[in-house]
């Protein structure tokens, strides 16, 4: 479903490649939707000519999910359980994959990914040692085929 096919296929491939490197201009630095995790945007002076200073960065700056796929209690919750973050295919499990199986490589090292996604230094360093194997190596010690996913 998520490989980029049918009626995924356009939430899937904008973005997709290991080598994007996104940008934005939305000034909120803390969140995608700050007001959810206890911060805010910049204040807008309405007085002034331009309402909404844009504000051009490198991304992501929000250290969170979006809202509506992980409330803020969850995902600090999640950020101590390495069984969690190992397995979880929307972080660098799921997103390794879908790379090395649509492209056959991982980001540059370089990239972003590695310090924004929790555990980036493990699975960069899973890269170096285990190539397109790494999800299968790093997520080994995590798996239990007979147990479904549990909740947190």
């Amino acid at each position: 479903q998520t490989l980029g096919m049918d009626q995924h296929s356009v939430e899937h491939w904008i973005g997709s490649h290991p080598d994007f490197q996104p940008c934005d201009v939305a000034p909120a630095s803390r969140s995608w939707f700050p007001l959810n995790c206890g911060g805010s945007y910049n204040e807008v002076d309405y007085r002034r000519s331009n309402v909404y200073d844009f504000q051009w960065s490198i991304a992501p700056r929000r250290g969170s999910a979006p809202h509506g796929r992980v409330d803020c209690k969850t995902e600090q919750t999640i950020a101590t359980k390495d069984d969690v973050l190992f397995r979880e295919y929307s972080y660098l499990a799921g997103n390794l994959y879908r790379w090395y199986k649509l492209y056959n490589k991982a980001p540059p090292a370089d990239s972003w990914i590695w310090q924004w996604f929790p555990k980036g230094d493990s699975w960069f360093h899973g890269v170096e040692n285990h190539g397109s194997r790494v999800v299968q190596e790093l997520t080994k010690p995590y798996a239990d085929e007979g147990v479904p996913f549990r909740q947190v």
